[in-house]
């Protein structure tokens, strides 16, 4: 009995003395460019603070209310350090506002609020043929086919694609910095099909002299490739 008291005492004087310890180090997890200069400040305000004075809960939302942070982590690490595990919101293209802006896409259709930090990667810009701002679910169809072209198209295949335009009859056309592709409608299964059908004849064609002259590169059919050259 003696000693579950003494234990007790011990376990609550150790945590009496943890609260009371001053938070001298932070660390931050994930933050890329895009959300590094917002986070950094708000755990800086945390140096200096008692742990007992300080809640995990509102130093969170304070992190993600961060317009480039999606979800956040926010822990005590060791006795005095503090660390932020950041979910970044992960732009996939470019979308053009009535202002003439240029604003990020996340990969769930949100447009991004302005940034003067740019991604390491390229991402393509999306738009309509008639110029006009894409709406939600246009947004959302083009996020759904980037996507899909990410996960099915080779690394530098995917990342040549600058643009992709919704045409008017709600066809896609995705421009590559040596082709221009017309794929169907924005729906995932039709473009991966597309998507697989492109990589298949780029790996084939790609370096044949002939295609030096082509214009457009009509992948709508399945198994069934219509090459369009210059004339």
């Amino acid at each position: 009995m003696v000693s579950l008291l003494i234990l007790t005492f011990a376990s609550l004087a150790a945590a009496q003395w943890h609260s009371k310890q001053t938070i001298d180090r932070v660390e931050i997890i994930g933050a890329s460019d895009l959300s590094i200069s917002s986070v950094q400040p708000i755990l800086d305000s945390c140096l200096r603070a008692k742990r007992q004075a300080l809640t995990l809960a509102e130093v969170r939302e304070r992190v993600e209310s961060v317009p480039f942070v999606r979800a956040a982590s926010v822990y005590f690490s060791g006795v005095r350090g503090l660390t932020a595990e950041i979910e970044e919101r992960r732009p996939v293209a470019h979308v053009v506002l009535t202002d003439g802006s240029l604003r990020y896409v996340d990969n769930t259709g949100t447009i991004l609020p302005p940034s003067d930090r740019r991604t390491m990667h390229c991402v393509p810009l999306v738009r309509t043929a008639w110029n006009v701002i894409p709406s939600a679910a246009q947004l959302a169809g083009f996020v759904d086919v980037l996507g899909v072209a990410e996960s099915t198209l080779e690394t530098s295949l995917y990342q040549s694609i600058s643009e992709v335009i919704l045409e008017r009859d709600g066809t896609l056309r995705v421009l590559t910095d040596r082709a221009t592709w017309r794929l169907g409608r924005p729906d995932p299964d039709e473009a991966r099909r597309a998507f697989a059908d492109m990589n298949v004849f780029w790996g084939r064609m790609s370096s044949r002299p002939s295609m030096a002259g082509s214009s457009l590169i009509d992948l709508r059919w399945r198994h069934h490739i219509v090459l369009r050259q210059h004339s």
